[in-house]
């Protein structure tokens, strides 16, 4: 009797796992492709005026305190202060300080070139006030007329109306260079000074004479009121 052994065939151990067959209709898997964020153009809103510039053309340090900027502001409001009160000071004082120079034995010229240097230094602030004042939003253009009229009640202020601070410090140093001139040939002013035994040169006296006190100004506003109102319709165009 033969023993008889029932061999079972366990086929062969795969161990990577099977793949699911796909459809043969819906053919191969498409990859979708990646988003790309794309930036969207920020749209700035402008504003219709800023007063920065224009209340630092009329008061300087008072377009700072406006936008927030209170040391920058005060800085200005109290220099300018500071050097009102010393000029008028000195002005009040002037026939006293001579006497004394002059008994020490120096001339009282350099109580006049103080004056001059705080007149100078006053009209550095101011045009440095304005410049400060440079708007940080975007603003409108605004109509050739109305920039032409700004400029032609103060030259420069068109200029900050349409946004061109360096050339509104510009016309404004040359309001401080006529006002200047007018002081120099007061009567008053001389008179004074003869008195003091104060000269003013010769070439000093020059643009103090009538043609140039006269013309000055005239060319100094028609000038501002003609690049106010050409760069307001450039810019609008």
């Amino acid at each position: 009797m033969s023993d008889h052994s029932n061999v079972y065939d366990l086929g062969t151990l795969d161990p990577t796992p099977a793949r699911p067959k796909l459809d043969a209709d819906m053919g191969p898997t498409k990859t979708m492709p990646l988003r790309t964020a794309v930036p969207q153009p920020v749209v700035r809103s402008r504003a219709a005026f800023d007063p920065a510039g224009t209340l630092s053309l009329f008061m300087p340090g008072a377009g700072q305190l406006a936008r927030g900027d209170i040391a920058l502001g005060l800085f200005f409001l109290s220099s300018l202060a500071f050097m009102g009160s010393l000029g008028w000071a000195l002005v009040v004082t002037l026939d006293r300080i001579t006497a004394t120079l002059r008994v020490l034995g120096f001339p009282g010229a350099p109580a006049v070139w103080a004056l001059t240097s705080i007149f100078v230094v006053s009209g550095v602030l101011h045009m440095a006030s304005v410049l400060g004042a440079n708007p940080r939003i975007d603003t409108r253009t605004p109509h050739p007329v109305v920039a032409g009229l700004a400029s032609a009640i103060v030259p420069g202020w068109g200029q900050i109306l349409n946004g061109s601070y360096k050339r509104a410090c510009l016309f404004v140093g040359c309001l401080w260079m006529i006002a200047a001139i007018w002081i120099l040939a007061t009567p008053v002013v001389q008179s004074s000074l003869e008195s003091l035994r104060l000269f003013i040169p010769p070439e000093v006296m020059l643009f103090c004479s009538p043609a140039v006190r006269f013309t000055a100004p005239a060319v100094i506003w028609a000038l501002s009121i003609y690049d106010a109102a050409a760069t307001a319709a450039a810019a609008r165009r």
